[in-house]
């Protein structure tokens, strides 16, 4: 998961230069399957999101890729 915050102030500076947080995992340590729709559970971060970026790689590459921008409330 690539999360970028609404102010970039929450990132630490080594992220800045990327724009977001990385908060990638490995299905077998996060998630379950159940039938055929798989689950994972990350916890996320505390500040404002303005969206996440997620997909799945193997060894050969980007497999899939999504993105969710999050509408926040004033």
């Amino acid at each position: 998961l690539h999360i970028i915050p609404v102010d970039e102030k929450h990132l630490l500076y080594r992220n800045r230069f990327h724009g977001f947080e990385n908060r990638d995992f490995h299905f077998r340590d996060f998630g379950w399957q159940s039938g055929d729709d798989c689950f994972a559970v990350r916890r996320l971060p505390e500040y404002d999101i303005a969206k996440i970026v997620t997909g799945q790689f193997d060894r050969n590459g980007r497999i899939w890729q999504g993105s969710f921008d999050i509408a926040m409330n004033e």
